[in-house]
Formats: structure tokens, C-alpha cells, sequence
């Protein structure tokens, strides 16, 4: 069996015809079908070409898409970086401020107790500097700790502060001299 006429539609159990005018007319039938076929191919690779020039053209807009969005892509990276290395400091501010608060209001506290005095002292914030006879049998009373600081100028032992602000305010300026010095160097 040729090639042929397995094109033509004939198997090995049709005979093969004769030539003539039937011939003719299925030559013809073969033709347009293997020019049919040769279209529907031509159409296939046509579109398989366009799909491919479509595929490509997505991908561009893809990397072009990512390209555009690599200085946003890498601006949040920078940004969240500078917020993990900067939130030990951040922590540490907040471990000052929040010491500075507490004793604040502790020392507050401690200025609105009230106190007696028992000693003959002077008041120096009134006109005359007025001295107050405050006496062990008669003490004066219903004064608190920041009245007896204003007018007196007195620290009593009471209102004396048990805190270390004095020395955290010490340490933190040398710290803070400390990085600048270093900063300009």
C-alpha cells in the first residue's frame, strides 16, 4: 500500500481503482482536503505564533510591573530594617521615660504628706519673713512637705526622697555627651 492512497481514503481492503474519470474527481477531492489541511495547519501555527507573542508581551509587562515596584519593594525593606535595629533604643527610651514618670509622681506623693513642726522657723516667702512659733507642746500642723520646702527652705527627714534620679540624670547626660562625641568622630 502507498502513501497515497491512504491519503485518498483507501485501506488494504478496498481494491485500488482504476484510473479514469473517477480518478479525476477523487484527485481533486484529495487536493481540496490536503489543501484544507494545509490551511487548518497554516491557521494553527498562526495562532500558536500569536499566542506566544501574547505570552511574550505579558512576561514583559510582568518585568516591567516588578522593575517598577523594586524601589517600593526595596524603600520597605530599608524601612523595616531601621525599625529592628532602631527598637532596642526605642525600648531603652521607654525604660527612661517610664522611670521618670514613676518617680515623679512618687516624689508627688511624697510632697503632699503632711508634716510637724516642732521647731521655731522663718517663713520666706511671707513680706516680713514672719518667724512661726511652732513649739514640742504646740507643733505646727496641716503643712505638707512642698509647703515646708517653699517657705522654709527646709528638707525634712520625711521628706527626703529615696530615689536615684539624681544619679540616672547623671549617667544619662554623660551618655547622651558620650554619643555625641562619638557621632562628630
Amino acid at each position: 500500500m502507498v502513501k497515497q492512497d491512504i491519503e485518498r481514503g483507501q485501506s488494504e481492503q478496498t481494491p485500488l481503482q482504476s484510473s479514469g474519470t473517477e480518478s479525476t474527481s477523487e484527485g481533486k477531492k484529495v487536493k481540496a482536503i490536503a489543501k484544507a489541511k494545509a490551511q487548518a495547519i497554516a491557521k494553527a501555527e498562526k495562532a500558536k505564533a500569536q499566542a506566544i507573542a501574547k505570552a511574550e508581551k505579558a512576561k514583559a509587562q510582568a518585568i516591567a510591573k516588578t522593575e517598577e515596584a523594586s524601589p517600593c519593594k526595596a524603600a520597605l525593606c530599608l524601612i523595616c530594617c531601621s525599625l529592628f535595629a532602631l527598637s532596642p533604643l526605642v525600648y531603652i527610651v521607654y525604660i527612661i521615660v517610664n522611670y521618670y514618670i514613676e518617680t515623679f509622681e512618687d516624689r508627688e506623693e511624697k510632697d503632699s504628706w503632711e508634716v510637724s513642726v516642732s521647731e521655731q522657723w522663718i517663713d520666706y516667702l511671707s513680706p516680713t519673713n514672719k518667724q512661726v512659733n511652732c513649739t514640742n507642746s504646740e507643733p505646727c500642723r496641716n503643712w505638707n512637705c512642698s509647703y515646708v520646702k517653699e517657705h522654709f527652705l527646709k528638707d525634712m527627714d520625711e521628706c527626703e526622697y529615696d530615689d536615684y534620679m539624681n544619679w540616672v540624670s547623671a549617667a544619662l547626660v554623660i551618655w547622651v555627651i558620650l554619643m555625641i562625641l562619638a557621632a562628630r568622630s
